[in-house]
């Protein structure tokens, strides 16, 4: 005779596994083609996109950390309002295909109206976007078309490609017209099939900050990393390398003469111009960068055989010397020649460009405080400063306070402020008008030893320059901003 209770026991079990198996089965959202807004939840995590969708205009789609957003065809998400697909360093937001090799369309920011707030687009994985030879051919992950009032920062965007004609490209990210922040991005092994900009492609008024982004593995037919045509950039603080094509294996510059500053461009390869490319007379500056080859890496104009001469200012040509870049690790090794070898300040004609506070893994930039910026994305807390073994317990003491340049400099909207403070103090922190007039009042309170950050919004601030004060304690420092509207 069976046992009761043992039978009423597998019954419960069986409907408890029934139920999980329900519950596993619905943790998911169908979205159909159509208009999306409103919040993207982790709970309901993943969405599986069905078909073409927008956000439209005046309307925000927020897309939680941890959320996984995978492309059942070949689809775009067109963002016509604001997108907020913010994660974080430990949830980042994905962004994928379900037929890798079909792929799906990417992120699509074309002339999005100014009156949307600002979208942004961080710590984030966008894979497997693909284009074909149609009127939308550029920009494997993102297309950006007319639309300043965007950042993409902290994100992987990697395994994307583009297929089109020479004038394309963008194989990761393909910006026309527009200014977004561009910031602590890795980009890598994304491919420009027939186009420029393996990496990313800049074209006509694409003036970007483009800063902290570690490029490499990508490959195009002209600029394995990145191609620039008529746009100026500001291009601080990366690190281009192992990207390829058939001319300008790193940089391609195409009728622009952008600045570069603290940045490795080194072990790149192409047929022509393994690191540098020019075309149409162009003589871009470098200040601070490590250059694999010098100024005999930079090529005869492709279209007027003019020769480089432009303004090249304490670059070095040395093995960057990367902890393992056979495995993608493109930290500085402790001797690396590129530690201390950069510039916290550039005077380029008049235009003042600052080095970033921080590197693309949110690490304080320069380490140690007061030594000089390194080359590159990553800066290595060795600081190239020699030291006696007994100095090596106050390597990262904090030695008095200090406020640094707010970054990004300029800026449109947002900016963030940091100081450093040695001891409990009585901290206040202000922003000032050029009339003196306070707009913003950031921090008034006793503060414990550490490094801070505070965000200055200058929404509603007409452009220009503005001054912040640090008062701390008995010290005073006072820096200059600027607002660009």
């Amino acid at each position: 005779m069976k046992n009761p209770t043992k039978i009423l026991q597998i019954q419960i079990l069986s409907i408890l596994i029934l139920f999980l198996q329900a519950a596993y089965v619905t943790a998911q959202t169908d979205v159909p083609a159509g208009d999306v807004s409103g919040t993207w939840s982790v709970t309901n995590s993943p969405y599986n996109i069905n078909g073409e969708i927008t956000v439209p205009d005046s309307n925000t789609l927020t897309i939680e950390p941890g959320v996984q957003v995978i492309f059942t065809g070949h689809y775009k998400l067109n963002v016509q309002g604001t997108l907020l697909a913010v994660g974080t360093n430990t949830d980042t937001i994905t962004f994928s295909a379900q037929d890798t090799a079909t792929g799906w369309n990417g992120l699509r920011f074309i002339h999005t109206p100014s009156n949307n707030d600002t979208s942004k687009v961080m710590y984030c994985r966008i894979e497997d976007g693909r284009t074909t030879e149609s009127s939308d051919s550029s920009g494997g992950a993102i297309l950006v078309n007319g639309l300043d009032k965007l950042v993409i920062s902290h994100c992987l965007i990697m395994h994307n490609r583009t297929t089109g004609a020479i004038y394309t490209g963008g194989g990761g990210i393909a910006v026309y017209g527009s200014s977004p922040d561009i910031e602590s991005n890795t980009i890598c092994f994304n491919e420009a099939i027939g186009g420029h900009g393996g990496g990313i492609l800049l074209v006509n008024g694409a003036d970007v900050r483009f800063v902290n982004n570690l490029v490499f593995g990508n490959e195009a037919t002209g600029g394995g990393a990145m191609a620039l045509n008529m746009s100026d950039p500001v291009i601080m603080n990366n690190t281009f390398t192992a990207n390829s094509s058939e001319h300008a294996g790193g940089l391609d510059f195409i009728y622009t003469s952008p600045t570069v500053i603290n940045s490795i461009i080194y072990g790149n390869t192409a047929g022509y111009g393994k690191q540098i490319g020019l075309a149409g007379g162009v003589q871009p500056a470098f200040y601070n960068c490590d250059i694999e080859g010098g100024t005999a890496a930079v090529p005869a104009d492709l279209i007027t055989s003019g020769s480089y001469n432009g303004t090249y200012t304490d670059n070095i040509d040395e093995d960057p010397m990367f902890i393992d870049p056979v495995n993608s690790d493109y930290h500085l090794s402790d001797a690396s020649p590129c530690i201390s070898a950069g510039n916290d300040t550039i005077d380029d004609g008049g235009n003042l460009f600052y080095s970033p506070v921080w590197d693309t893994e949110g690490n304080a930039r320069p380490d140690p405080s007061g030594t000089p910026s390194d080359i590159g994305a990553l800066e290595n807390a060795n600081g190239h400063v020699p030291m006696h073994v007994s100095d090596l317990k106050d390597h990262n003491a904090i030695r008095g306070v200090t406020l640094a340049q707010n970054y990004p400099n300029p800026f449109r909207s947002e900016t963030i402020i940091q100081f450093v403070i040695p001891e409990n103090l009585k901290v206040k922190l202000q922003v000032f008008d050029p009339e003196g007039r306070t707009v913003a009042n950031l921090v008034d309170k006793i503060l414990s030893p550490g490094t801070y950050q505070f965000k200055f919004d200058a929404t509603g601030l007409s452009g220009g320059i503005y001054f912040y004060r640090l008062a701390a304690g008995n010290t005073i420092q006072i820096r200059k901003c600027q607002v660009i509207k």
